[in-house]
C-alpha cells in the first residue's frame, strides 16, 4: 500500500502549546526525502538502545563540538545511550579547552580573516575560538605526560586527561565518569597531536593496542550498533574493527553531507559496508543526509522522550 505523502497537520503533531519533539519527529514519516530518513533513523536508534545485548557505537567526526553538541554527546555518553566512543583528535582537543574555561564564540559579525589572526583568534566557519586556549591545553598536556608510562595509548592518554577536567558538560569528563572507553585513531592529526609530538618527555603511543581492544569488545557482543556522524577515519576505525570480527554490525545509523559518488569514505553507503561483512545483510540502516547539528539533537530528543523512564539527557 503507497501512502501519500505531505506535511502533517497541526493536530497530527498536537496541539502547538503541547507540540513535543517526539511528534515532530514521527510525524515525518508521513513526509518524504530526509525528514523520512529521519524519523526511521530515530526508530532504528530506539530499536539499538532497547536492545539490552546490544554494544553501540558512537562515531563522531567533523568540528562538532565547536559547532554546539558537547554537552548532548556529553549527556549521551553519561546515561551509557552509547557505550563505545570513536572520534577525531579535533573533537577532544575542542572539549579539553571548553573544560579550561575558553568558549567558541559566534560572532554578530565575523572580521575579515586578517583581522582574527592579527588578534589572537582563529575561525572555524563561523564560530571562533582564541589561539591562547591551545596554550593553555598545552600546559595541562605536559603534566598529563608526567603521569603516563613510557608506553601508553591514545584511550589511555585521553582517560588521565579527563580525569584534570572538572566540567560535567565535557565529553571525556562523561566518559571517564561512566567507564565508556573513548578511542582516536586521528590523535596525531589535531592540535592535541603536535602538543604530543613537541613534548620533550620520550613517550610513545601504542595505536594498535586500542584497535585491539574495540576488536575484542565487539567481538564479545551479542549485538551491534552504530550511530556515525559525519563518517571521515573514526567510521573507518569502527567498521574495520567489525570486519576483522565477521560479524558486522546489526544496527547501522549514518548522518552524513558528503555523497557516494565521489567515492569518499564518508559518503560511501552502508550498503557498500555490507559488502565488506562491516554490517550485516540483514542489519537495520539508515542514511540520512543532513548537517549532523541539526539531525543529532532532534533525534536525540525524540528518543530521549521515547525512553523518559531510564533516560534524561537534558539532566545530564
Amino acid at each position: 500500500m503507497i501512502e501519500q505523502s505531505g506535511m502533517p497537520s497541526s493536530k497530527e503533531i498536537g496541539h502547538p502549546q503541547t507540540r513535543t519533539v517526539d511528534s515532530l519527529v514521527s510525524s515525518f514519516k508521513k513526509m518524504a526525502f530526509q525528514a523520512r530518513a529521519l524519523a526511521e533513523a530515530t526508530d532504528i536508534l530506539e530499536e539499538m538502545v532497547r536492545d539490552k545485548e546490544c554494544v553501540r557505537i558512537l562515531s563522531l567526526a567533523g568540528a562538532l563540538v565547536p559547532g554546539g553538541l558537547r554537552s548532548l554527546i556529553a549527556g549521551t555518553i553519561r546515561h551509557r545511550i552509547f557505550d563505545i566512543v570513536v572520534t577525531t583528535g579535533a573533537n577532544v582537543t575542542h572539549d579539553a579547552i571548553e573544560s579550561l574555561g575558553y568558549r567558541h564564540l559566534v560572532p554578530k559579525k565575523l572580521p575579515s580573516d586578517a583581522a582574527l589572526f592579527k588578534s589572537g583568534r582563529s575561525r572555524i566557519y563561523d564560530v571562533l575560538i582564541p589561539r591562547a586556549a591551545f596554550m593553555a591545553l598545552e600546559k595541562q598536556v605536559g603534566e598529563v605526560l608526567d603521569s603516563l608510562q613510557k608506553t601508553t595509548t591514545a584511550s589511555m592518554f585521553l582517560t588521565s586527561l579527563a580525569k584534570r577536567l572538572k566540567d560535567r558538560y565535557s565529553i571525556l569528563a562523561a566518559a571517564l565518569e561512566s567507564d565508556v572507553p573513548i578511542f582516536c585513531p586521528t590523535l596525531v592529526d589535531s592540535a592535541l597531536g603536535v602538543m604530543l609530538s613537541t613534548q620533550e618527555e620520550d613517550k610513545t603511543i601504542d595505536s594498535f593496542k586500542d584497535r585491539k581492544m574495540l576488536i575484542e569488545r565487539l567481538w564479545e557482543s551479542k549485538t551491534s550498533g552504530i550511530l556515525i556522524l559525519g563518517g571521515g577515519a573514526p567510521k573507518n576505525f569502527a567498521f574495520q574493527s567489525m570486519e576483522v570480527t565477521s560479524k558486522g554490525f546489526d544496527y547501522a545509523v549514518q548522518v552524513t553531507t558528503d555523497r557516494a559518488e565521489f567515492g569518499g569514505l564518508s559518503g560511501a553507503s552502508l550498503s557498500e559496508a555490507i559488502s565488506w561483512g562491516k554490517v550485516k545483510k540483514d542489519a537495520k540502516t539508515m542514511e540520512v543526509f543532513c548537517d549532523a547539528t541539526i539531525a543529532f539533537p532532534l533525534m536525540i530528543a525524540a528518543l530521549e522522550e521515547r525512553l523518559s523512564e531510564s533516560f534524561d539527557i537534558r539532566g545530564a
